[in-house]
């Protein structure tokens, strides 16, 4: 996957990263990234890095997340989410109307 992320710089180079409004957590390092150039520099990483999704999950809980949003068809992440703590809640969104219903129970 490397020659992948290589191919991949220059078109994430091209374009303007701003700095995020909130933490993005990565799976390749399973820490928040705050400033657009090292979210760039996060996404060229995981296409060839170990997805570090237990790490990614704990590191959320342990900075204060309370709720978590999957979206897309399916519930795996939701799934998987349940593997590392139970009872976190979980809100599965797969239209423009669930992210409505969500945005609204979540108080945003």
């Amino acid at each position: 996957m490397q020659p992948a992320a290589e191919r991949l710089r220059p078109v994430l180079e091209s374009i303007g990263f701003r700095d995020p409004g909130f933490p993005v957590f990565t799976n390749a390092d399973a820490a928040p990234v705050e400033l657009g150039a090292v979210a760039r520099e996060a996404l060229l990483r995981q296409v060839a890095a170990a997805v570090r999704w237990h790490e990614a999950i704990e590191a959320m809980l342990e900075s204060g997340i309370e709720a978590f949003v999957e979206v897309g068809p399916g519930n795996v992440l939701a799934g998987l989410l349940r593997g590392i703590r139970k009872g976190v809640p979980i809100h599965q969104v797969s239209d423009p109307e669930g992210v409505e219903r969500v945005a609204k129970e979540l108080g945003t």
